[in-house]
């Protein structure tokens, strides 16, 4: 509890100014939001009503309401004094243009503060990519029919223009992703012109309902056994926060990082340990390729651990993580150049990794390397099954069986 209240006076203190009004009675009217830039998915924020006497708080458009606990939203609402529970809800965004909405603090007959709020344009056709663009994309594992209404992808805006973020499949018995893929490239993880790079902004997923994914947004999981007690296991990024610093977004591809859908229950020594230097070295690989093709994963086979989320519901601990690694050289003649031995393979080559969910006293990742074949063997999937149609399939034959050395 004190720790939320201290991220509340955090944010309050962060708010965007808005413009005042005069002072009555020696006390300022006041409007404290956490944000004024919004993206175009739905969602809330805290509004902190700072007044004396009587006041009217009004939104001059209908995707973005108002309302006091357990009310009924509005486009105005009314109160007395200094409020702290106000709730600001907004809507998607379904149009291809941005959206501004004001915020009004009426205190008496004068109008004291407005704050302008901005929401970006809309994607909801790109949210659920045309089933012909987000199958072929490189970093893909095949997706049998009967699993493709289990399969999301969240899309990312990056100078200027949108594009995938990352896709995972669902599995909706245990609450977590058997895997997740994404491209990783220096762009996306350069946060040199920007700040606030990790935003720490857990949430719930909004392509999922919040009953058939984690709730993990006030504390880490919890003991199956004791509610009330931290389990020992880490909410685990399967896609990582680092690997979405880019600014250009408002970081809102770094938030889409901590819904829950992307996390597991990762033993903390092991998230924080050898699996986290893993993390460290892919992004640097990725630095050294066009673009790398990343999928991470867990398997639940023969677990018997459970945790809870903040809802109290029933998480599979997973027993094995995996990453699938991709790498691409051949974008232009420098690179090529460069990567000179890979132009069999069409500028291409993998490797694979495999880990207990358990504490790793060497951590030395690479004594857990495997070929893309033997990562398939394991786990049941067929990795970067787009592969073949982009070099033949004796050249993507020869990439996933063996390790190059580029790595």
């Amino acid at each position: 509890m004190r720790r939320s209240l201290l991220l509340s006076l955090v944010l309050l203190l962060l708010a965007p100014a808005c413009k005042e009004g005069a002072e009555t009675d020696a006390v300022s009217s006041k409007l404290s939001l956490e944000r004024t830039e919004l993206s175009s998915e739905e969602g809330s924020q805290r509004v902190e009503v700072a007044a004396q006497g009587d006041w009217i708080l009004s939104s001059d458009a209908p995707w973005l309401l108002l309302h006091l606990f357990g009310e009924r939203s509005s486009q105005t609402i009314s109160g007395s004094g200094s409020e702290e529970v106000v709730l600001a809800d907004w809507t998607a965004n379904d149009t291809d243009e941005v959206r501004t909405a004001t915020l009004t603090l009426y205190v008496g007959d004068d109008v004291r503060v407005s704050c302008i709020l901005t929401q970006d344009a809309g994607i909801v056709h790109e949210v659920v990519p045309d089933e012909n663009t987000s199958y072929s994309w490189m970093e893909m594992p095949a997706v049998p029919d009967h699993q493709k209404g289990n399969t999301y992808t969240h899309i990312m805006k990056v100078q200027g223009s949108y594009s995938r973020n990352y896709t995972f499949l669902w599995d909706r018995t245990n609450l977590l992703a058997p895997w997740v893929a994404y491209p990783l490239n220096k762009t996306l993880i350069d946060a040199s012109s920007g700040s606030n790079t990790r935003t720490d902004d857990w949430g719930v997923d909004p392509l999922l309902p919040a009953y058939e994914q984690p709730v993990l947004i006030n504390r880490s999981y919890r003991k199956y056994d004791e509610p009330t007690k931290w389990s020992g296991y880490d909410r685990g990024h399967q896609l990582p926060s680092a690997d979405r610093y880019n600014y250009s977004d408002n970081w809102n591809a770094n938030r889409q990082t901590f819904y829950g859908s992307n996390m597991t229950a990762q033993l903390s020594s092991f998230n924080q340990g050898i699996w986290g230097d893993l993390e460290g070295k892919v992004r640097d690989w990725s630095k050294g390729f066009d673009t790398l093709y990343v999928v991470t994963g867990c398997t639940v086979d023969g677990s018997t651990l459970k945790v809870l989320d903040d809802e109290l519901k029933a998480i599979t601990v997973p027993t094995h993580y995996f990453k699938a690694l991709l790498g691409y050289a051949g974008a232009s003649t420098n690179m090529r150049r460069i990567y000179e031995d890979l132009k069999d393979t069409g500028y291409y080559t993998a490797i694979a990794f495999w880990f207990d969910n358990a504490a790793y006293a060497n951590k030395n990742y690479m004594l857990c390397k495997m070929s893309v074949d033997e990562l398939e063997s394991l786990t049941g999937f067929d990795f970067f099954v787009n592969l073949p149609a982009a070099i033949g399939s004796g050249p993507a034959a020869d990439v996933e069986k063996s390790i190059g050395k580029h790595w």
